[in-house]
Order: C-alpha cells, then sequence, then structure tokens
C-alpha cells in the first residue's frame, strides 16, 4: 500500500478525532517506521552523550597533571593506586624549565607528597639523545669488558633498536648499539641531605618530550613527618656502547658528563 493510499484511510477512519495533520503525519511514520528509527537514533545520541560526559567527569577527577597519564583502569595494584591518588590530589608546579645548556632541559610537572609518599612528574627534552646501531673498531674492542653470560644491561627509550638488538642477542648474531641520552641519577636529596632512593617510576614518550613519574614510598621517618619537603633531582648525560659478537656480550666503560640539578618543593596534602 503507497503512503497515498494510507493517508487516505487515516484521513478517513480518524476525521472524527479531530487530529491534527502533525499527529496525522506521526502515525504515518510510525507505520513507515520512521519513528522508531528516530527513537533509536536519540538513544544512540543519548548514550553518546553519557559516554562523553563521563569522559569528562573522569577528566576533572583525574585532574590535568601527568600522573593520569599513567593511571590504568581496573588496576587495583598498590602502585596504580598511588597514581590515581597522585592524578586527583596533586599540586601543579610553577616552577620554569631547567636548562642543560645545549643539551635539553626539564620542567617539574607537579608534585604529590602524604605520609607515605612522595611523588613528581616532570618533562623532559633531550637535545641531543642517539640510540644507533654501532660496531666496534678493533682498538675500541680491546677497551671493552666482556659481560658474564645472561647480564645483559643494554636499555634505551627507541623501541625499535631495543627490538632489532635483542632479536639479533637472540638468534646468536652480532649486534651493536651506541646510546647518548640524559638520565636521572637514582639518589635524589633534601635540601638538608637526606637521602631518596625510588622505589618506582615510569615514561611515556610524546612529541619527543619524555613524560615521566617517581614514587620514593620508602621515606624516613624525619622526611615523613615534615609538611613540606625541598628536595633536588639529578640529572646526567650518559654515553655507553654494546657490543654482541655472536657468543659473548661486551661493554664500554660509561662516559658521563658533569651533573645537572633541578629542585622543588612538595607540600603535604590535607588529610581527607
Amino acid at each position: 500500500m503507497k503512503n497515498d493510499d494510507i493517508r487516505t484511510v487515516i484521513d478517513t477512519r480518524l476525521a472524527d478525532l479531530h487530529g491534527t495533520s502533525a499527529s496525522k503525519e506521526r502515525i504515518l511514520q510510525h507505520l513507515r517506521g520512521e519513528k522508531f528509527m528516530k527513537k533509536k537514533m536519540k538513544m544512540v545520541a543519548i548514550a553518546a552523550l553519557v559516554m562523553v560526559l563521563a569522559l569528562m567527569i573522569t577528566a576533572i577527577a583525574i585532574g590535568n597533571n601527568l600522573f593520569g597519564l599513567f593511571v590504568e583502569n581496573n588496576n587495583d595494584s598498590e602502585l596504580n593506586t598511588a597514581l590515581k591518588d597522585a592524578a586527583k590530589n596533586a599540586v601543579l608546579s610553577t616552577n620554569e624549565p631547567v636548562s642543560f645548556h645545549d643539551e635539553g632541559w626539564v620542567q617539574i610537572d607537579s608534585t604529590f607528597f602524604d605520609d607515605q609518599k612522595l611523588m613528581v612528574a616532570y618533562k623532559l627534552k633531550d637535545n641531543a639523545n642517539i640510540a644507533e646501531k654501532w660496531q666496534p673498531t678493533a682498538d675500541e674492542l680491546q677497551r671493552m669488558v666482556p659481560l658474564p653470560k645472561g647480564q645483559l644491561l643494554f636499555f634505551t627509550r627507541h623501541d625499535d633498536i631495543n627490538s632489532e638488538f635483542y632479536k639479533s642477542y637472540e638468534a646468536g648474531k652480532p649486534c651493536g648499539v651506541h646510546i647518548t641520552e640524559i638520565e636521572r641519577r637514582d639518589h635524589a636529596y633534601t635540601d638538608d641531605g637526606i637521602d631518596l632512593v625510588f622505589t618506582d617510576d615510569g615514561f611515556k614518550i610524546q612529541n619527543g618530550i619524555l613524560l615521566n613519574y617517581v614514587l620514593f614510598d620508602e621515606l624516613p621517618e624525619e622526611v615523613r613527618k615534615r609538611d613540606s619537603v625541598n628536595v633536588a633531582l639529578r640529572f646526567s648525560r650518559y654515553e655507553y656502547w654494546t657490543w654482541f659478537d655472536g657468543k659473548t656480550l661486551y661493554e664500554m666503560p660509561q662516559s658521563k658528563s658533569k651533573v645537572f640539578t633541578v629542585e622543588f618543593t612538595a607540600t603535604k596534602a590535607k588529610s581527607r
């Protein structure tokens, strides 16, 4: 039956109900299935809006600091719980970037400090980072030190170099790398000389900038009692070489440049 025929039947059967032309049109739409489709479209739109709102609420809850980048959904580990806590309650830093001359810079992004732990997030721009394939000359090989079997110390931020090296290593094929990069040193110090050793950290790379967090959760009692703490992170540029000849793994003694220091103050979060 065509739409015109349907419209004629409606006009005839429902004339005494004095329905408006708009109400009759809605009946036609229902018969054609349009009402259902529009309702379905509305439900899809509402569902999409709910998802957007949920994401916005989550973003607001997490905050606008770097810690939120490392939070994993459906992960109840102690580390992830600490990251969630920091993401929601961190204090944003107003520190300007600290320049390492022409080598790069570090900028403190945010800090979180409570009775149990200290966390800091920062950005690092390394202007001279190198990760490349490398093969030693005969003279260089003479200066390299063989490593015990199974001791593989090589690491770099470049996943492609990592993957290629380890595949060759596992296959027993000669391979080597040359790395130079700015690295944070393991120890940090308060302004009165208390040694803080990190217990966990993580990084992501976005647009050539290293985004990093550091967790100190084995704080000395003296530091735990403070309302705020002044801390210095230390960075150095390291250069190292690793070579595998198919049987033995070698490394060159590391070259380390002077230490760069980046200071920050962390204020204890209020008890909730």
